[in-house]
């Protein structure tokens, strides 16, 4: 499993969630894995073969929201997780990063801070992860 540490030491990133920016994001941790089908047959001679699976990616990380903060509303719907597929950006301050489609899979709020809220979030990927560089 390949796993990347967003940012890097030293880089901000930005988390659109929506199209909104989801507040102060944290920790973004991207996992991509990719599991191995059996393609064994006779030919094989009674050795296993192996042929790459399907790719999968996830999301995960901290933020701190403000009550009425937009995306942290497309991510609730009456204080359950949306069953929605969301669009999700990640971007540096240059402007390069990710961009796919997510659902929900975890938010769990971890401290409250008078009008602002701590939180763990958790995303799965469907479908393709691209590759975003900066606008001309």
């Amino acid at each position: 499993m390949a796993e990347t540490q967003i940012p890097k030491a030293g880089y901000t990133m930005e988390l659109k969630i929506g199209g909104q920016v989801a507040g102060a994001a944290g920790d973004l941790k991207l996992s991509l894995t990719r599991k191995p089908m059996d393609a064994s047959s006779r030919a094989g001679l009674g050795h296993k073969s192996f042929i790459p699976g399907m790719l999968n990616w996830n999301l995960s990380g901290n933020a701190v929201y403000m009550h009425a903060d937009p995306a942290l509303l497309l991510l609730l719907d009456t204080g359950k997780i949306k069953k929605t597929v969301l669009p999700m950006i990640i971007l540096d301050l240059a402007g390069y990063g990710f961009s796919g489609n997510v659902l929900v899979k975890t938010y769990k709020e971890t401290e409250s801070l008078n009008d602002a809220v701590k939180c763990q979030l958790a995303f799965q990927g469907t479908g393709q992860l691209t590759r975003v560089t900066p606008q001309a």
